[in-house]
């Protein structure tokens, strides 16, 4: 299928840099983009699940580059009975 999409100016140029980025044809990334917008649109909740492991797989790595070897922070115990009603 052939389509021709008109893009504003702004979405054209980043399309290109992007593109650009990626190493690809400006064509290729916006069927990609289109590809996976339509995937997320079938099952959003496979969309987001993907979403939320690549932002625990960055985290993940940020944590690898840590240097400190700090333990947690010890929390007080407290206790809810009012003082003197045992």
């Amino acid at each position: 299928m052939t389509l021709v999409i008109e893009l504003p100016p702004e979405l054209e140029r980043e399309l290109r840099e992007a593109a650009d980025l990626s190493g690809r044809e400006p064509e290729t990334l916006a069927r990609e983009a289109l590809a996976e917008k339509l995937a997320s649109l079938r099952n959003p909740h496979k969309e987001r699940r993907r979403r939320q492991l690549a932002l625990l797989e960055r985290w993940d790595a940020e944590d690898g580059g840590r240097t400190d070897d700090l333990p947690a922070p010890e929390i007080p115990r407290i206790s809810l009975r009012t003082p003197g009603s045992e």
